[in-house]
C-alpha cells in the first residue's frame, strides 16, 4: 500500500486539528497528519498577551452546586487556568492541551478565533454544504448565580459558519447547548439537553462538546464529554435529530471575505460577544465522516489527561 493511501485509510477526511497552546505570528498551526490546511488567527489579542502566560488576570465566576466562588485566571491569551477549582480534567491537568490554552476576552471590543477559508474547504463553494461531518471543541464557560447558569450579557458563542449559518451557542441555561441555521431541515434553535451530571460536568469546567452529522443514517446528534444528550426541540427521549433526506451543513458566504470561515467567541461584526472571558483549548473538524460515540470518548479521554490530538484514531 503506498504511503498516502495509508493516512488515507487511517487518518480519514480530517480537514483540521488545531490545538490552542502555541501561536505563530498570531496564526495556530492546522496539525491534521495530512499537512496543510487553515490555520486559526488570533483576532484582536494585544501581542503582551501572547508574548507570556497569565499576563493579564481578571475575575472568573465559578458557580455549581454548593460552590459560587470568583478566581482570577487570565483575561485574554495564553492562560493556564490553574486556579479553577476541579477542571474536569485528571488530577494535575491544568487544560486538555497541556499547562496552558487560550483566553478569549469575547466582547466589542474584545478578541476572537478565526478560521478563514474554512468554509471552502468544508462544502467547496458558496451555498455548498456537507452531509455527513464532525466538529469538536474544548471550552470552559464561567458561570453565575444559584441555581447556576452561564454567564454572558448577549450569548456565549462558541462556533459560527460564515455571518449568517450554522452555529452551536449557550445562552444562560446551564443545562443546554443549542444549534441555528446549520442547514435543511435544521435551520431555528434546535436544543440538546444534559442530563444532571453533565450539568455539573460543564459547570465552570472543561467541557468536550461534539456536533456531528450523518448523512447515511439520516441522524444529526451531539456528545457532551463523549456521552449523549437529549435532543429536546420537539418530541423528548431521543438522542439525534432526524436528518431529513437532502438535509446538510449549508454555508453562504462570500469568496474572499471573512465569511468564508468560522468563527469561535463571537460572531463577525461583534455579534453574540458575551461580555466575559472563555477558555479554548482546541478543535477537531472532519467530513465526509462522523465523529460516532467511539471517538468522541477517546478525544474526551485524551483531553483529560492533557494530550493533544495527533490525528490517528486508535
Amino acid at each position: 500500500m503506498n504511503f498516502p493511501l495509508a493516512l488515507l485509510l487511517i487518518f480519514g477526511d480530517v480537514v483540521g486539528i488545531w490545538n490552542f497552546n502555541e501561536a505563530k505570528d498570531g496564526k495556530v498551526r492546522n496539525e491534521r497528519p495530512q499537512g496543510g490546511g487553515v490555520p486559526a488567527v488570533l483576532r484582536d489579542f494585544d501581542p503582551k498577551g501572547l508574548e507570556g502566560v497569565d499576563v493579564e488576570t481578571a475575575d472568573f465566576s465559578v458557580s455549581r452546586t454548593g460552590l459560587r466562588t470568583t478566581v482570577r485566571v487570565a483575561k485574554s491569551g495564553w492562560a493556564t487556568f490553574k486556579t479553577i477549582p476541579d477542571n474536569g480534567l485528571d488530577e494535575g491537568v491544568q487544560t486538555p492541551v497541556g499547562p496552558h490554552a487560550l483566553a478569549i476576552h469575547s466582547d466589542k471590543p474584545g478578541n476572537w478565533v478565526h478560521f478563514p477559508g474554512l468554509a471552502t474547504e468544508l462544502v467547496g463553494r458558496p451555498g455548498g454544504s456537507v452531509r455527513t461531518f464532525g466538529l469538536a471543541v474544548w471550552v470552559l464557560l464561567q458561570t453565575e448565580g444559584d441555581p447556576p447558569r452561564f454567564s454572558h450579557k448577549g450569548v456565549n458563542g462558541l462556533w459560527r459558519f460564515s455571518s449568517t449559518d450554522a452555529r452551536l451557542q449557550a445562552f444562560a441555561p446551564i443545562d443546554r447547548f443549542v444549534t441555528e441555521d446549520v442547514g435543511n431541515g435544521l435551520g431555528p434553535g434546535h436544543a440538546f439537553r444534559l442530563a444532571p451530571a453533565q450539568r455539573e460536568a460543564a459547570a465552570a469546567r472543561w467541557v468536550h462538546v461534539v456536533v456531528t452529522g450523518d448523512g447515511p443514517a439520516e441522524k444529526f446528534q451531539m456528545w457532551v464529554n463523549g456521552e449523549a444528550v437529549e435532543y429536546a426541540t420537539g418530541a423528548p427521549g431521543r438522542d439525534a435529530y432526524p436528518w431529513p433526506p437532502g438535509g446538510g451543513l449549508e454555508i453562504g458566504y462570500k469568496t474572499g471575505h471573512d465569511s468564508d470561515g468560522m468563527t469561535i467567541g463571537r460572531w463577525l461584526g461583534g455579534y453574540a460577544a458575551s461580555g466575559r472571558t472563555l477558555g479554548l483549548a482546541a478543535v477537531v473538524l472532519v467530513k465526509d465522516e462522523t465523529i460516532d460515540q467511539k471517538r468522541a470518548r477517546y478525544l474526551y479521554g485524551l483531553g483529560r489527561k492533557g494530550v493533544p490530538f495527533d490525528g490517528a484514531w486508535k
